[in-house]
């Protein structure tokens, strides 16, 4: 018997959980399973058995992770009065308040330095105030920087976090900024996340109701408090707020504060999608490659990894030129999956870089230009991605784009060995003659220096050449 999506009408497999037009839940009873995503992996595709694309990128549970309850930790507060804090319903004890001042904050930049002529990059910048809260009121200004709390200095946002979250609801403090390039006092009577956030979140905030949120659901009060977490996250979600549906969706996927139901987890991150949450759109896209609750669906995935793109997100770049590329839920296409890495590599996605280089270099989706090749993995390894340096060491031992150069070559292949490079591990014990004897005997002294080697430097990748490179790989496995 046919299934039809509520959503777009599409006719689907009985088999189907997910509509395979708009990733809407289809209206069936079959009961969806799945487990918890697995870890973050990178798959290759190897290109004439020296390079290969990478594929990977696949963090679910990374990507949840990183707009977590818990480790977000709110940056604004509310001003407030003694005694009003409201009671948990599991217990008696009043809930213990913390400071709150009402600004979006962040490191200081290294050019606000030079700007300022500050002394350095400690203390925060206020980049925005939410009105009606402490700061506000205290006449503090986007593009103060903040050095001081009372008499202690402001090491960095973490450490300004917790100056602030100490200070108690209703007390006076002195902050020093620095605005305009003069040094100024400015006296703030601190609020309360609690006493100040509620009045606006039951006046239809959702600024405060998403706060609260996050205030009770974590630990900054102490404990958890998930009653009052969870009424405020689902009446922010009952506004079709992008975030809060996200979060809800992160909770009931792994099962915090509510039973466990990754189904209705799903669910919750396709509505977040829909609404505008890139890391919603990121996480619908992985579960539906990797087939979590239902067969593998590449369309879907493409979709939502299209529209995080398209919100400029780097990682989500990069798997649409993935997809492109393997012809995963659209024709293949080369030179569209070359222009996306190459929007991803500009983006500042290592990974893409990487992947942009190889398309250089062997002419694949674009015309082989190797002095772009050796830029663009030059900027894979400066960005991260060490595994490029293998590749780049095969340029510099060829002479293909960039100047002939042994020592480099050696220094190279010694970095991509480090980190566990298997080509680069395999090439060099299994092929004696490797390069040049001039590169095999710079390759020995490499090894030498990073204490693997203490045979003859004669360029020959004998018996103790190849035990030093498997002891370097091995020592640089232990090390992860």
């Amino acid at each position: 018997m046919a299934n039809f999506c509520h959503e777009c009408g599409h006719k689907a497999d009985t088999s189907d959980r997910y509509c395979i037009e708009c990733g809407a839940e289809l209206d069936s009873e079959q009961a969806a399973s799945g487990s918890q995503p697995g870890s973050k992996f990178l798959s290759a595709l190897t290109a004439s058995n020296k390079s290969a694309w990478v594929i990977g990128g696949l963090a679910a549970l990374a990507l949840i992770a990183a707009i977590s309850i818990y480790t977000m930790a709110p940056v604004s507060a509310p001003l407030g009065l003694a005694g009003n804090e409201p009671k948990p319903s599991n217990t008696a004890a009043p809930i213990k308040d913390i400071g709150f001042l009402g600004i979006e904050f962040a490191d200081v930049r290294a050019e606000r330095v030079r700007e300022l002529k500050l002394a350095s990059t400690r203390g925060v910048e206020i980049i925005s105030i939410k009105e009606k809260t402490p700061a506000h009121r205290a006449a503090l200004k986007g593009a103060d920087v903040i050095i001081k709390v009372g008499s202690r200095d402001v090491a960095d946002m973490a450490d300004f976090s917790q100056k602030i979250s100490s200070q108690k609801p209703g007390s006076d403090v002195d902050l020093t900024v620095m605005r305009d390039g003069i040094f100024l006092k400015v006296p703030v009577t601190m609020g309360g996340f609690i006493i100040d956030l509620t009045p606006l979140a039951e006046a239809g905030d959702l600024y405060g109701m998403r706060t609260l949120a996050q205030l009770y659901l974590g630990d900054r009060l102490g404990k958890p408090y998930p009653e009052e977490g969870l009424a405020w996250l689902r009446k922010a979600a009952d506004r079709d707020d992008a975030w809060s549906l996200s979060q809800l969706g992160r909770l009931y996927w792994s099962g915090d504060h509510v039973e466990k139901d990754q189904a209705k987890g799903f669910d919750l991150f396709r509505q977040g999608a829909e609404a505008g949450d890139v890391a919603a759109m990121l996480s619908v896209a992985n579960f539906s490659y990797e087939g979590k609750l239902a067969k593998r669906n590449f369309t879907v995935a493409m979709r939502y990894w299209r529209m995080a793109a398209e919100k400029g997100n780097a990682e989500a770049m990069r798997w649409v030129g993935n997809l492109y590329r393997n012809g995963e839920g659209v024709s293949r296409d080369m030179a569209q999956s070359t222009n996306w890495y190459q929007k991803a590599a500009e983006a500042g996605d290592s990974v893409s870089m990487y992947n942009l280089a190889v398309s250089y270099h062997y002419g694949t989706g674009i015309g082989r230009d190797y002095g772009a090749a050796a830029r663009w993995y030059q900027s894979a390894i400066e960005g991260g991605y060490e595994s490029a340096s293998f590749n780049l060491a095969v340029l510099h031992l060829n002479g293909q784009g960039v100047g002939r150069d042994h020592v480099r070559a050696a220094q190279l292949v010694v970095r991509a060995i480090k980190v566990g490079h298997d080509h680069a591990v395999r090439e060099m014990t299994t092929n004696t003659s490797a390069g040049s004897s001039e590169f095999r005997r710079e390759l020995q002294e490499a090894l030498r220096r990073e204490g693997a080697y203490d045979g003859p430097i004669d360029g020959r990748l004998g018996a103790q050449s190849t035990r030093a490179i498997k002891w370097l790989a091995e020592r640089a496995q232990s090390k992860r």
